[in-house]
């Protein structure tokens, strides 16, 4: 199958369109830490995502030239060389496949960096996302169901 997507590295200049992913109320309800109320959060977001330690990249529609979401690994143990997943997109390319073809690319990219596991924590009710980890050959790995917050399905690849 011919790739409608490519992978480049976030820039400072992706700014707006993280906050527009982040500000809205849709894609808010499926995040575990909820919508961000204002641009500064998503600018320390960014930051942090361009650390060298980090991997995060826009995904982008080869024949649109468009910005769909970003995708991005982040340290979270340099002893276990463990990183969690992020994936997020503008909700006109839900069910489109796009997120499994990002993560399944970004996936054979890890392979050649220092990445031992990957863990991912969704919202249980994200049913689209909990399967494209299943489909990535992401296992789940256990739940989290605190009374303060939406239950939390947790995934692991292992390299």
């Amino acid at each position: 199958m011919e790739e409608r997507i490519r992978l480049r590295k976030l820039t400072a200049d992706d700014l707006d369109h993280l906050y527009a992913l982040y500000h809205n109320e849709n894609i808010a309800k499926y995040m575990r830490h909820g919508k961000h109320k204002s641009i500064d959060e998503t600018k320390k977001l960014l930051a942090m995502y361009l650390n060298d330690e980090n991997y995060a990249y826009a995904i982008i529609h080869k024949e649109e030239g468009a910005f769909i979401g970003y995708i991005s690994l982040t340290l979270i143990d340099s002893q276990k060389a463990s990183y969690s997943l992020s994936v997020m997109s503008y909700e006109k390319y839900w069910n489109g496949g796009y997120s499994s073809e990002a993560l399944k690319m970004l996936i054979k990219t890890a392979k050649a960096f220092p990445i031992k596991e990957i863990v991912s924590y969704i919202c249980k009710e994200n049913i689209g996302s909990c399967k494209v980890m299943e489909k990535c050959g992401f296992t789940l790995h256990f739940m989290i169901d605190e009374e303060s917050t939406q239950p939390v399905c947790v995934y692991h690849y292992q390299f």
